[in-house]
């Protein structure tokens, strides 16, 4: 129960940095005086900046997960204080690539994975997950409050950083997973060897199949939700502030839903069909937000349907992340994905970012042909193996 806790605890901000990101770029835009297409492409930075968090994900099967969750945590922290005192759009862009190293890096997730029980290990990774989302929700309660004021994103932006220290020393008391001891490698093995390791033997397969599937899904296609998802409600759909808060918070609030539903459906049904069946929901929504009239209510109902779904098609990555790699390289392989997700949203980004300048090509265009085109890589989660009530040693020996 405690480590549950301490590594819920750790989600919540790392929850409320993912979605500042993305909620805050049009008031962001405002307060720098950036371009929508200028801005956009200067974002992608922020994805290739993101392929620093392979490091510590490599560091946590050499020095153990626990000092790598803390160095984590205090990292998030410090650059989270010093973005909302960024005064130009390449100081923030050179923050926000320096705060990649330390959010999602899922080191939080890897610790939980490993310590709950196969039968039920879907659903605990789905409830810590879900309750993460509180971060989130506070965040959309601040978007509420910001009274069109673009200035006000610099106090959201300091807005966890004490509580998220409060948090630190609750790590202290954490104890090292089993299965790190187990197949403890450290450091004399932190070399060529181990940073393939992953690449060889029964994990080769999943491996190379969860690289295309996050490059596709959550470096591809979630990234334009990501860059474009609030341009679309409050630039061209003109929604105010308090609609757009609200459509964030009821974004969170379903999402976290949403991994509940995950949880149980993927300790009872299976991996694969949990994705197939969230991933099909989510490009109907898509199509749904392009095809809907411009200011329609309809349109919010539709962005928070996406978003779950979204959630939910992820979530099954995710937790099946965790369990097709070995103890030894869990971490490593799990760099490898997240690395192969990083670099297809950097380039996605660049491609938003020329889209958008196009003159004629609007945002709803950009969903249309998405959500007509991208149901076809859903089968690619056939080649994965199904870890429902499985060990992790039983799936990766």
């Amino acid at each position: 129960m405690f480590l549950f806790t301490a590594t819920t605890v750790v989600s919540l901000f790392d929850a409320f940095s993912t979605e500042f990101r993305a909620t805050m770029i049009p008031y962001v835009r405002a307060d720098l005086g950036v371009s929508r297409a200028d801005f956009v492409a200067m974002f992608s930075w922020l994805f290739l900046g993101s392929c620093l968090s392979f490091v510590p994900r490599v560091l946590a099967d050499v020095v153990g997960r626990k000092p790598m969750l803390i160095a984590n945590l205090v990292g998030l922290c410090l650059l989270q204080w010093l973005l909302g005192a960024a005064e130009g759009p390449r100081t923030y862009v050179v923050l926000l690539i320096l705060l990649a190293l330390f959010y999602k890096s899922d080191l939080w997730l890897l610790v939980l994975s490993e310590e709950a029980s196969a039968q039920h290990r879907g659903r605990l990774i789905a409830v810590s997950t879900a309750l993460s989302g509180l971060g989130a929700l506070a965040l959309g309660q601040l978007v509420k409050g910001m009274n069109e004021d673009p200035s006000a994103w610099r106090d959201i932006a300091r807005f966890p950083v004490w509580g998220a220290f409060g948090a630190i020393p609750l790590l202290l008391f954490m104890r090292e997973t089993e299965n790190f001891r187990r197949g403890r490698v450290g450091l004399p093995r932190a070399d060529r060897g181990l940073l393939l390791a992953p690449f060889r033997g029964k994990s080769r397969r999943p491996l190379m199949v969860l690289c295309v599937l996050k490059a596709l899904f959550p470096g591809g296609i979630f990234v334009l939700l990501l860059l474009l998802g609030v341009e679309f409600l409050k630039v061209d759909n003109e929604f105010p502030d308090e609609v757009v808060g609200a459509v964030v918070q009821w974004t969170v609030l379903i999402s976290m839903a949403a991994w509940l539903v995950v949880g149980a459906l993927a300790d009872s049904i299976g991996r694969a069909r949990t994705f197939y069946l969230f991933g099909a929901a989510f490009f109907a929504s898509l199509l749904g937000l392009a095809l809907l009239p411009s200011g329609s209510s309809w349109i919010q109902v539709a962005f928070v349907g996406q978003s779950a779904a979204a959630t939910g098609a992820y979530a099954v990555l995710r937790i099946a992340t965790m369990e097709v790699f070995s103890d030894g390289h869990r971490a490593t392989g799990s760099a490898w994905t997240d690395l192969c997700m990083t670099l297809a949203a950097a380039g996605t980004a660049r491609i938003s970012g020329r889209l958008t300048a196009i003159e004629g090509v609007s945002i709803a265009d950009i969903f249309w042909w998405v959500g007509l085109c991208g149901p076809l890589a859903l089968v690619l989660y056939r080649w994965m193996p199904e870890t429902r009530a499985r060990q992790l040693s039983e799936v990766a020996d």
